[in-house]
């Protein structure tokens, strides 16, 4: 624009210089006119200038992938002008000074970046585009060291051999019944099975174990405690919660440890025997001898127990709104278990002692299948062994050093003869 009024005034010069028949009255009023166009020129570009756009912008994004990073703060050092990138990553610079700048670029997570020689220029629009590199965090050597505490009495319950006697339950499940947290849920007849729930949690999150070891099934993970005769049980703890932390991942819910083997001799010669019926022709014999002395050194303990029922029952109901009713005989519902179980100590001296328990039980239960479609050949077999033994030598009043062995095997098989 400027150009333009001097190209003017340079025009006119020529034009007055050019004409011989001015007057002098015309030379001087195109005299007077030179500093009129100056003035404008002057004030004209001095706006110009004003309304010049000076800025710096730019796009600061991940160097690995090319996210935009938000709330990136950029600093122009030594002057105090700062920005942060918006939600698209954009940050931006108006009206700067003309100069050579250093720009310090920082986000969270991510290495500071410099970026020096920025050089501002009047009138001119720049973009600088900037990649922050992730911060690495390097950690030392980390070492964990676990330890094992004693639980408190809100978290375990521990019933005696002499609190199991005088609650005169005929079974375990019995016994746990009386257990605040503790519920037992029955599967089949009077002859089927026993499983236990802590503080509401299925039975297969209840790790179960007899002298230590764990008897939950590999195939559903439940335990049966029916087949465990209290009158070999010397004490019961149970761990109400989850202790996976102390016993695995099988202890979700809880844990129940079923201690059989004594830990001295000297108690008093016990036998006993029963003989039961209910319905259902559930039949139930029963024989135990307890703290048998065979040597001044040794002490055993016996148990065998029968169980049977036919189970059939005859039945009717009605699906609403089906106005079919249906009748009949509940067959093949028969079940039979026999189950031996055998304890005991032997002191091999004042410090070392050897302890062990066996047991074996079968079982065979009968699959009616559905009341529609009755199954009268199906039938399924359990069988298990175990062996649990302990060999202990006492250091000290408080310390021993001990040696646990356990071998266990749990067969299930299921048949149609059909």
């Amino acid at each position: 624009m400027w150009r333009f009024f001097l190209a003017r005034l340079r025009r006119l010069e020529r034009g007055a210089m050019g004409a011989r028949s001015e007057t002098a009255d015309q030379r001087k009023k195109s005299c007077s006119f030179i500093p009129l166009l100056l003035l404008i020129l002057i004030t004209t570009a001095g706006n110009i200038s004003a309304q010049s756009v000076t800025s710096l912008k730019g796009l600061i994004i991940d160097a690995e992938d090319g996210t935009p990073l938000i709330g990136a703060v950029v600093d122009i050092q030594g002057t105090g002008y700062t920005a942060a990138s918006d939600e698209y990553g954009f940050y931006g610079f108006d009206n700067l000074p003309t100069g050579e700048y250093t720009m310090k670029i920082m986000a969270p997570g991510y290495e500071n970046a410099y970026q020096a020689g920025v050089k501002i220029v009047d009138g001119i629009s720049r973009q600088v585009n900037i990649r922050l590199f992730r911060k690495v965090y390097y950690l030392g050597k980390i070492t964990v060291q676990g330890s094992r505490g004693r639980l408190t009495a809100d978290n375990v319950e521990i019933l005696q051999k002499d609190e199991i006697i005088r609650s005169r339950a005929r079974d375990i499940p019995e016994l746990l019944e009386t257990v605040p947290g503790v519920y037992i849920q029955e599967t089949g007849s009077g002859s089927g099975r026993s499983q236990v729930k802590i503080r509401g949690s299925a039975p297969e999150h209840v790790l179960v174990l007899v002298d230590g070891h764990r008897i939950n099934s590999s195939g559903n993970g439940v335990a049966d405690l029916s087949s465990i005769p209290i009158e070999m049980v010397e004490r019961l703890e149970i761990h109400k919660g989850g202790a996976s932390a102390e016993f695995g991942p099988d202890a979700l819910g809880g844990v129940l440890n079923i201690i059989t083997q004594k830990t001295k001799l000297g108690d008093k010669l016990s036998i006993e025997g029963e003989r039961g019926w209910g319905s259902w022709k559930n039949e139930l014999y029963h024989f135990d001898i307890s703290d048998l002395m065979i040597s001044s050194k040794f002490s055993g303990n016996f148990a065998y127990s029968l169980r049977q029922s036919v189970g059939d029952f005859d039945f009717n109901y009605q699906v609403e709104p089906d106005p079919v009713i249906y009748s009949g005989t509940r067959i093949n519902n028969h079940n039979e278990s026999a189950n031996y179980f055998g304890s005991g100590i032997y002191q091999i001296d004042e410090k070392l002692k050897f302890t062990y328990s066996g047991q074996y039980y079968k079982s065979e239960s009968g699959l009616p299948g559905g009341a529609k479609a009755q199954n009268e050949a199906a039938y399924s077999e359990d069988n298990r062994r175990m062996f649990n033994s302990s060999l202990s030598y006492e250091l000290s009043p408080d310390r021993d050093f001990k040696l646990d062995i356990g071998l266990s095997r749990f067969e299930q098989h299921f048949a149609d003869d059909q």
